[in-house]
């Protein structure tokens, strides 16, 4: 009997290579997996569910553009700019008044040690993987107890120092964080893990409203 042939079919993958390390890094701290302890925070959403106000698609998606257009964008996204700046003027100065007014902008006292806890551990792996002379101060007077250290704050100074813009526009990480963080504490959506992921593109668009806004300066 003669052998039986078998064939094989080969698919080839195009392949993108990343050559701007600034757009790497990006998207490396915008990763809702990124190492700052945002998966334990949902910042409300759990509260939502357990209540039966989050119930699928339409309510989770409400309820992440109330916080980007209520919160991460006029509050968080506007203090990280202007630490940026900041920043990028060596001026660690008005980094600490950002901080310290972001501080007095978050009465809730969970999103407020939320937002701190972030904070520090962004300025500890930013100030190891960097070491950039703004991160390391900055870092030590955050554990000294002379700056909050938002989660804000910190990602400003991670963008000096790895050279990201204002108009960069990262992924949408309180959007994700807040999904994910849900996900990972019930094991599961009642919405479906693809429709859940839709969310985060249908809250895209709406941050544009807040972006172009003129920003106060520091």
């Amino acid at each position: 009997m003669g052998e039986a042939l078998s064939t094989v079919t080969v698919t080839r993958i195009p392949t993108i290579t990343m050559t701007d390390t600034r757009l790497l890094s990006l998207l490396h701290f915008g990763d809702s997996a990124f190492p700052t302890g945002g998966y334990a925070h949902s910042f409300g959403l759990e509260t939502y569910c357990q209540a039966g106000m989050v119930r699928g698609h339409e309510d989770l998606e409400r309820f992440l553009l109330t916080q980007l257009e209520g919160s991460a964008g006029p509050c968080d996204a506007t203090a990280a700019t202007g630490v940026l700046r900041a920043a990028n003027r060596q001026d660690l100065g008005a980094c600490h008044s950002v901080d310290l007014t972001l501080e007095a902008m978050k009465p809730v006292r969970e999103f407020r040690e939320a937002s701190r806890q972030m904070g520090r551990q962004t300025l500890r792996v930013a100030a190891a993987l960097t070491e950039d002379p703004r991160l390391v101060e900055y870092a030590g007077d955050v554990d000294k107890s002379l700056a909050p250290g938002h989660h804000a704050v910190a990602y400003g100074l991670a963008a000096a120092a790895l050279g990201w813009t204002a108009e960069a526009r990262p992924p949408p990480i309180s959007t994700r964080r807040r999904r994910s963080s849900w996900a990972r504490r019930s094991g599961s959506s009642p919405w479906g893990s693809s429709r859940g992921n839709g969310c985060s593109g249908a809250c895209t668009p709406s941050s544009s409203a807040w972006r172009g806004r003129p920003r106060p300066a520091t």
